[in-house]
């Protein structure tokens, strides 16, 4: 359910760090320095050139996705 999602229509620029319990929708990039951390999954509607964690509670289901996937460590 979309009920446990965070949207956030922003770039997180370097030292920014978002951790939530469920799904994360970027509108915008994650830049490098900066850390996306999700139990559910996490679509960045950007560039993804940070640090990114997906499924951070055991879901091994959980996906990331993004047009332009460049990112530090994927998780």
């Amino acid at each position: 359910p979309m009920a446990n999602a965070l949207l956030l229509r922003e770039t997180l620029r370097s030292g920014r760090s978002v951790g939530h319990e469920g799904h994360v929708v970027v509108l915008g990039d994650v830049n490098p320095g900066a850390e996306v951390i999700a139990t559910g999954n996490v679509v960045v509607w950007g560039r993804l050139r940070g640090l990114v964690h997906a499924g951070a509670g055991g879901d091994a289901t959980a996906v990331i996705c993004a047009p332009d996937l460049n990112p530090a460590p994927l998780r």
